[in-house]
């Protein structure tokens, strides 16, 4: 079992940008911005996770 999050992998990033692709150019990267809404799901509002 994870105890802390764990950024996507390319292999699972590449499924998920094929069904979120876009035409538009972005200021952020949508990597970037999923691995951060999943990271908040994973972790809640704790203030760390990790061991940094």
């Amino acid at each position: 079992m994870q105890t802390q999050y764990v950024e996507l992998t390319d292999t699972q990033w590449k499924i998920i940008e094929e069904i979120l692709k876009g035409q538009r150019k972005r200021k952020h990267s949508l990597r970037d911005v999923f691995n951060g809404i999943l990271a908040i799901l994973r972790t809640g509002t704790q203030w760390r996770n990790s061991n940094h």
